[in-house]
């Protein structure tokens, strides 16, 4: 009910009329309720005035890089030790905690480099089975192997011209390691199952969650490769200061 309307009358109400009342009453009805329908959405939409107005000048007030969104000095040193890496071919290893972003920063390293127009491949080596680490990284050629139905290329093959981002570097066995560190070191490797020598066109970035200067010391990560990996640590910041994805608002 949003009011009455009252019509008085010196003789009787004839049906005409009582028809002609409720058509008026109708159509003041709908106006009214137009009325208050208006003045909510005028409401509305000054709140979301306020709210757009309040979420832009908090983003004027946020640095972002790429997807890296952060304004406190730990972020900011990540992001500059970006800017000065990504335009080289230098490998880059990623220390940090598990989620912390550290595939993050390596996309951002991709993004910002010469090879942005080329594929970025990531690797989990935490989850390759050992007995598929050569095949997974370098491929293998048809019957190599029991279920090698066809020739398959691998990750290195795969990311050529562009980036190999090798997750979880630490966990790779010790026996494995010679393998990938003959391709840093002499850019060929070849195919499981094949004599054909293929050079490598590709960046390596690393990650890991361990310290891998006491992996060395204890003798479960090559000394060698270590260096190889090393060339610019970049550490990701403690979960405080995280690095974080930009979200659209």
């Amino acid at each position: 009910m949003l009011g009455v309307l009252a019509i008085f009358l010196r003789r009787e109400i004839d049906l005409n009329t009582e028809k002609l009342q409720r058509m008026i009453a109708d159509h003041l009805a709908m106006a009214i309720a137009n009325a208050e329908a208006f003045e909510k959405i005028e409401s509305l939409k000054g709140q979301l005035e306020l709210e757009n107005e309040y979420l832009r000048m908090k983003l004027e007030g946020t640095q972002s890089y790429g997807d890296i969104v952060g304004t406190s000095e730990a972020v900011k040193h990540v992001v500059s030790r970006i800017e000065l890496v990504a335009p080289t071919m230098a490998n880059v290893l990623i220390l940090g905690e598990s989620g912390r972003g550290k595939e993050l920063v390596a996309r951002e390293n991709h993004r910002h480099s010469d090879r942005k127009n080329e594929p970025l491949i990531c690797v989990n080596c935490a989850g390759i089975p050992a007995s598929l680490f050569e095949s997974e990284l370098f491929g293998h050629s048809k019957g190599s192997s029991t279920g090698a139905l066809r020739d398959r290329p691998g990750r290195f093959e795969l990311a050529a011209g562009g980036t190999l981002f090798l997750d979880e570097i630490g966990e790779i066995r010790v026996d494995l390691q010679a393998k990938l560190l003959r391709v840093l070191q002499e850019g060929q490797y070849e195919r499981v199952g094949e004599d054909t020598t293929r050079n490598v066109d590709t960046r390596i970035i690393a990650a890991t969650n361990r310290k891998l200067e006491e992996e060395v010391e204890a003798g479960r990560f090559r000394e060698d490769l270590y260096y190889r990996l090393n060339v610019f640590p970049i550490e990701v910041p403690a979960w405080k200061t995280s690095l974080c994805l930009r979200r659209i608002l």
